[in-house]
């Protein structure tokens, strides 16, 4: 009998060793589609090349208004970011905030059953309903998370109290959209800053309330991920240090960038890090000197002179370049200087500085018929004088409201 029990107790100890390599078995890379989890709900899963059995990847949970967010279309995305993405198929508008509570902590304990899922660098989006879900689910989660994108909600009666104050919200959301006023997000980012949040806004002209592009989306998505990577409060110090190598390494490959384009999208995001000037000045010099070489580029590329002075006007105000080394500052002033010699660039300039004035003119003659019908004539001799000029058709609008003022 004793003999009986102990190949009893062996093979439950077998048995149990079994199942736990099968419980803690990985999934491979590719697309998982319908897996189940929880109390009877299902994910979509993207697990890049790049996943390993000893790399923790950051995972991106996704939700919508409607349930079954379309995981596939950040297969790419993924794959570059080395990024793990769940999609969360069984949340959906209209559900009990207890089940949907539920739900996102079972997935948040799925996704480390069958990935190597980093334990805080958690990040949650989604659209309308889901973005308040990806809110919501920041606060459920705690500390074990790192940033929300929040897509067409404004989340103006959401409970921030809850919500750990390291995790930063991106607001993205159509500038047509009836429920988005600049009152309303005004509002919105005043409470959050108040709050202690770090928070960026972005409307989209000309959208109303459908889901933005994905690449709008994806490029939130990475603010959020430069955001957190060195400002994490469960990073230890060695994780830290780490980070801000990363990032000056990412830094010097720059330069490496042929296409100035990129360079410019690259260096934009590298300039989201906080804190990135005054924890590495050095970094952040070599960071303004790579961007303001992509940019002069760029305007230098502009096939129009007008384009060309235009962009090149603006790098040089820009308070960026401010700081830049006299050699650059020098090579710029020499273009603009060139430029402005051109006729049309000429032309261009000129109509833009009596336009300021007569600008300034009419804020301060607001609401005084006597003193706006002189700038009328103003605007009129400057249309006439310099026709095929921007300055030219700002003052048309301008023109427009003063004569409506006048009556």
């Amino acid at each position: 009998m004793r003999t009986l029990l102990l190949i009893v107790g062996l093979l439950a100890v077998s048995l149990t060793d079994d199942l736990a390599v099968v419980a803690a078995e990985h999934l491979p890379p590719g697309h998982h589609r319908r897996q189940a989890f929880g109390e009877g709900w299902t994910y979509d899963l993207l697990v890049p090349q790049s996943a390993t059995a000893t790399s923790a990847l950051p995972v991106l949970f996704l939700f919508s208004p409607g349930g079954n967010p379309d995981v596939g279309r950040w297969k790419a995305w993924a794959e570059s970011n080395d990024m793990l993405v769940m999609g969360v198929n069984d949340s959906r508008n209209g559900m009990d905030s207890a089940i949907i509570t539920r739900m996102q902590k079972a997935a948040g304990s799925a996704i480390d059953t069958v990935a190597s899922a980093h334990p805080f660098l958690r990040y949650s989006a989604g659209f309308s309903g889901g973005g308040w879900c990806a809110m919501f689910m920041a606060k459920n989660q705690g500390e074990a998370h790192a940033g929300a994108l929040v897509m067409g909600h404004h989340l103006l009666d959401f409970d921030f109290s809850a919500v750990p104050k390291h995790v930063p919200a991106y607001f993205l959301w159509g500038e047509q959209d009836p429920a988005f006023s600049d009152r309303t997000m005004i509002g919105v980012e005043k409470k959050l800053t108040g709050m202690g949040f770090v928070t960026r806004l972005q409307g989209i002209p000309g959208v109303a309330h459908s889901e933005p592009a994905l690449d709008l989306q994806q490029r939130a998505m990475e603010v959020l991920v430069e955001l957190a990577s060195v400002t994490h409060p469960r990073l230890s110090d060695a994780e830290r240090r780490a980070a801000w190598d990363r990032v000056a390494a990412r830094i010097t490959a720059l330069d490496a960038i042929v296409d100035p384009t990129k360079r410019l999208a690259t260096a934009e995001r590298l300039f989201q890090v906080p804190g990135l000037e005054q924890q590495r000045p050095m970094d952040h010099r070599q960071l303004v000197a790579a961007w303001f070489d992509a940019s002069f580029v760029q305007g230098e590329a502009e096939s129009d002179p007008v384009d060309s002075h235009r962009r090149l006007d603006a790098l040089a105000t820009n308070p960026r370049a401010q700081n830049i080394d006299a050699l650059r500052k020098k090579k710029l002033t020499t273009t603009i200087t060139a430029l402005r010699k051109l006729p049309a660039v000429k032309a261009e300039v000129t109509a833009a500085g009596y336009l300021t004035q007569i600008q300034g003119a009419a804020e301060k003659a607001k609401g005084v018929p006597s003193r706006l019908k002189p700038l009328i004539g103003e605007l009129e001799a400057l249309m006439k004088k310099y026709p095929q000029t921007q300055a030219a058709k700002d003052a048309a609008k301008l023109l427009e409201d003063l004569r409506r003022q006048v009556r």
